[in-house]
């Protein structure tokens, strides 16, 4: 049922209603002429056509998990208008094709639980939505939607009529794919604001308190000046709180802002009754402490967070390479370097850094990075390209149409479709322990209330407040997030880059570690070339030379820069066969590069790379197998503490030198394709065992995503895979057996900080139920315990890092 459809049948609905009543969307007051449904009344058309959309669609769930969750829709006739012109529109898509488009957008007024649901209900609403995720903490959805079925325009006002409009703006887009900040928090310092300045004028006010000045006049006006001071630390500083607070009890879970709203209620409520009946000036003072130096310790945490967020997005990028055509030569850039209007080449398997068109070459983009899906997508010259997508059919020419996102990459690199299902075991103590840490100090603020209730009744109202106010779990539900994020920081500064905090946990607990041979333990661009057979002209090595000019796999890199450095030829009909050989065809004549078994030849010898020209056996290239520097000490370190393994698809001509780096009882294995990789490591899980494996990213997607953790080894090529929990740059391989050890202590740092949080509150609790610790102090050494848990597992970690860490560099 169309929203049109939805307006014509309910408006005829009966305008009778009472006069005070609220409205069962949005919670407004609905006015002298509400819309009824039976029992249901309505402000408006808008909210009325809302409800009637989510009932049709089944939906009504929405009002259960939160009373008035909606929001008031405007009216938006031809408000999304211009999205109609596929132009406009492109420029706020991250992605289209034939069967998909993908944008993420803004909705500012999405507020609660059941905002998250109903947005990401929308497949239910509309056809041709496919899936929609949303990112509460930056108000924002991300859409799949057939453009087949729907447009972008449809989406947009969809999302208004339900009262979530978006928040679109080209420059927003722009700013938004250039992975700027996103501007947000400004409420929480104008609360600190208020809260700040109605605390000093508070203290000003009670000096005659302080200083014992005998005048009834004064003190009586100041007394109610204070409490009228207090009303707006109550009503708009605490109201972060209480909004919390009433949110969990709703859900039937009691979360760690219930004790700090109770106890700001008591210090107000006592302190109001204490001025009304002119029995005392009350606790103000205290009250708008509280309020303030809560609210620093929320800033403070807000800003750290954000710290965190900015090292992982920005600065803990992952290091990619691209050639850009400089003059009449490719070279070698990092993609930070690339500006709109740049000319780069893809070659066959790499990824492409930012949204472009095709100038040259056969595009099969493979978009799983984007979409999920691995079905190539065929691009014709003059198309535009998505940052992204991994080239599939050889080598491209494309000229960039934006600059390069690296927050843009962190996002699809984190795709939920290479996603592993697992939460940290450390983070799921942590939140067991937050859960049950509220109820355990409601029940201790009660048992003592009791007691000064017997004892001496007066001091009831400090000890309960000064109680729920100190023992706030802030500082144990800090620690797992800030530690496992510091390692993040470091591990990124040291060319180790991992996905998220489970991954840091996933990495101390692995008990095997499984690796390629080729371009993970070997360093193939160091390895020295020999050939044997017929000797090659300068023009057939020319063609060989462009075909291989295609692959990213390690060998073909170093048989190309074996060559002479000269024009490259046009390539056509170019192929790869993972892990076994490339195939092209250069001035008509057809180019075979790889394995005995890829040109099908019989040759038992130690293997090597053969090259045949037009069905022609030209002879074979031999590599060194040149080992990464300091391996065979990494290995010895590894060996010490967890089973290893080797899983390559090389000859067996190699296993005599892998046997002497490799420790006693590890286990090596050749010719090895991709999906037996996989099965072997499954094996190993089925045993029971928590498995690593470190590779190249090429030929070892399925295992690195089977494994528990899956380490993709990078050079300086955009040759990893989604599948990869964590990308090592290769430089950093040495300091393998630090990052383990500095992951292993991260954890025991994070044991160590719920103990020193533990005493912190243990402590606070018995001065708090003594009677020996005022309202006001409990505020300051609240958002002290967060800090010092921050700096505690900051200091920790960096400690941690410098002692494992810097004797490796």
């Amino acid at each position: 049922m169309s929203i049109a459809q939805i307006k014509a049948e309910k408006s005829s609905a009966s305008p009778s209603a009472p006069k005070m009543e609220n409205c069962f969307h949005c919670g407004a007051d609905v006015g002298r002429s509400p819309i009824n449904d039976g029992e249901k009344s309505f402000c408006c058309s808008g909210c009325y056509t809302v409800y009637g959309l989510l009932s049709s669609h089944h939906l009504a769930d929405y009002y259960q998990l939160q009373s008035h969750p909606g929001q008031r829709p405007e009216g938006n006739e031809g408000k999304y208008a211009w999205l109609a012109d596929p132009v406009q529109a492109s420029k706020l898509l991250e992605y289209q094709d034939a069967k998909v488009a993908k944008a993420t957008l803004k909705l500012p007024t999405m507020h609660c639980a059941a905002c998250i649901w109903l947005l990401e209900q929308l497949y239910k609403i509309q056809p041709g939505i496919l899936r929609s995720e949303v990112d509460f903490p930056r108000r924002e959805v991300s859409l799949s939607y057939d453009p087949n079925q729907v447009t972008l325009e449809k989406v947009a006002t969809l999302l208004d009529a339900l009262g979530y409009p978006p928040a679109l703006s080209l420059a927003d887009a722009e700013e938004g794919k250039s992975g700027k900040k996103d501007r947000s928090g400004r409420v929480l310092w104008y609360e600190l604001g208020v809260a700040g300045f109605c605390f000093g004028n508070i203290m000003l006010l009670s000096f005659p308190e302080y200083l014992s000045l005998d005048d009834p006049t004064l003190s009586n006006l100041f007394r109610w000046l204070s409490m009228g001071l207090s009303i707006p630390v109550v009503t708009f500083s605490a109201r972060s709180y209480f909004k919390s607070a009433w949110s969990g009890l709703k859900h039937r879970m009691i979360n760690m802002d219930v004790p700090i709203a109770i106890g700001i209620v008591m210090l107000f409520v006592r302190s109001s009754l204490d001025v009304i009946l002119n029995t005392g000036s009350g606790y103000f003072d205290s009250l708008a402490g509280l309020l303030f130096f809560l609210l620093i310790g929320k800033a403070y945490q807000r800003q750290t967070y954000h710290m965190l967020s900015f090292e992982r997005d920005y600065r803990s990028y992952f290091p990619i390479s691209v050639n850009k055509l400089m003059g009449t030569k490719d070279v070698m850039v990092p993609v930070s370097e690339l500006k709109q209007g740049d000319q780069i080449t893809i070659r066959n398997g790499e990824l492409i850094p930012a949204d472009g068109f095709l100038l040259h070459g056969e595009g099969e983009i493979d978009y799983s990075f984007v979409t999920g899906e691995s079905e190539p997508v065929p691009v014709r010259s003059g198309e535009r390209i998505y940052a992204g997508g991994r080239q599939t059919a050889g080598p491209i020419k494309l000229v960039l149409e934006r600059e390069v996102s690296q927050g843009y990459l962190t996002k699809l690199w984190n795709h939920e479709a290479f996603r592993k299902k697992r939460t940290a075991e450390i983070t799921q103590q942590s939140d067991r322990i937050g859960q049950r840490f509220t109820p355990v100090v409601l029940v201790i603020a009660a048992v003592a209330a009791i007691f000064w209730a017997i004892v001496d009744s007066s001091m009831i109202w400090t000890v309960v407040s000064s109680v729920l106010i100190v023992a706030c779990p802030c500082a144990l539900a800090l620690s797992t997030p800030f530690t496992l994020g510091h390692v993040l920081r470091v591990f990124g500064r040291r060319g180790f880059y991992l996905k998220g905090p489970a991954v840091v946990e996933s990495l101390a607990e692995a008990e095997a570690m499984i690796f390629d041979k080729t371009g993970t333990l070997t360093s193939v661009g160091e390895a020295v070339v020999s050939y044997a057979g017929k000797t090659l002209t300068t023009v057939e090595q020319n063609m060989v030379r462009s075909v291989l000019a295609g692959s990213i796999h390690p060998l073909s890199r170093r048989l190309y820069a074996h060559f002479p450095e000269d024009q490259l030829l046009e390539v056509e009909d170019f192929e790869e066969e993972k892990g076994k050989g490339i195939s092209g065809t250069a001035m008509g004549t057809e180019i075979r590069v790889g394995s005995a078994s890829f040109l099908q030849i019989s040759d038992e010898r130690n293997g090597g790379v053969f090259v045949e020209i037009g069905g022609d056996l030209k002879g074979r290239f031999e590599l060194s197998n040149d080992l990464r520097p300091g391996i065979s000490e990494v290995l010895k370190e590894l060996g010490a503490g967890m089973r290893l393994g080797l899983l390559s698809g090389d000859h067996p001509g190699a296993e005599a030198q892998m046997r002497g780096i490799m420790p006693d009882g590890a286990t090596l294995m050749f010719r090895q394709d991709p999906a037996a990789k996989l099965e072997f490591i499954r094996s190993m899980q089925a045993e029971g065992q928590k498995v690593a494996m470190v590779g190249d990213g090429l030929n070892d997607a399925g295992a690195l995503k089977q494994a528990d953790v899956g380490i993709a080894i990078t050079d300086d090529l955009a040759a990893f895979t989604p599948a990869s929990d964590a990308i090592l740059a290769a430089k950093s391989i040495h300091n393998l057996p630090a990052f383990l050890e500095v992951a292993k202590g991260a954890l025991k740092l994070v044991k160590y900080s719920f103990l020193v949080s533990f005493s912190y509150n243990a402590v606070g609790i018995a001065f708090a139920v003594s009677g020996h610790l005022s309202p006001l102090v409990a505020a300051i050494l609240m958002p002290l315990s967060s800090v010092s848990v921050v700096l505690f597992t900051t200091a920790g970690v960096s400690l941690l890092a410098r002692k494992k860490l810097t004797s490796n560099k």
